[in-house]
């Protein structure tokens, strides 16, 4: 949403104008294609990570999906959060950082609200020697979830929801937002 001026302005300027005393919000596309495995190549992840303001809630088949709903409430939680400081878990959750601890990765995110929840067993992917391996994952506490790598040899990334359509969404915070797809490097 952009102030009048903003949208009748010439140039690059009268954005940089508009956009020093106006929020900017947007919504990031939806899935699209068929249920896929994550992958450090896909474009339509890539572009999800540049658009990390919202979240996802396409329909695999139509790049415009019927659920409006849920967008609007998604975008509404962003902006009582920037704008009047309200106490809310959007965007969802986020990953803070990756430890390594015992032949276990623990990840940890913020925005979970009264804690991470799974619809499903969830999982996670790590590129080892090439490979990728699709493992389970558990939660561990309100902010954490653990990956078992002990069998795995020395993972150097973990990705999650990290495909066009990701066949892995299982993990989502109290509020219902879902956790914000990621791909983070390993540290040995």
């Amino acid at each position: 949403m952009l102030p009048f001026s903003a949208r009748r302005g010439k140039g690059q300027g009268s954005w940089k104008r508009a956009g020093a005393r106006t929020p900017f919000f947007f919504v990031q596309l939806p899935i699209y294609g068929k249920q896929s495995e994550n992958n450090d190549a896909s474009s339509w992840a890539t572009l999800h990570d540049a658009q990390l303001a919202a979240l996802d809630l396409g329909e695999w088949n139509d790049i415009h999906p019927i659920n409006k709903k849920d967008v609007g409430h998604r975008l509404a939680l962003a902006v009582e959060k920037a704008l009047h400081k309200s106490e809310n878990t959007a965007p969802g959750p986020l990953l803070r950082n990756v430890e390594r601890k015992q032949g276990q990765l623990l990840l940890h995110f913020d925005n979970c609200g009264d804690g991470l929840v799974a619809s499903a067993p969830p999982h996670v992917t790590v590129i080892t020697y090439g490979m990728h391996l699709r493992l389970p994952a558990a939660i561990e506490g309100p902010d954490c979830i653990s990956v078992d790598i002990s069998s795995s040899g020395k993972p150097e990334k973990i990705f999650y929801a990290w495909a066009n359509n990701p066949r892995d969404q299982q993990l989502h915070n109290s509020d219902g937002l879902p956790v914000i797809p990621f791909r983070a490097q390993i540290k040995w």
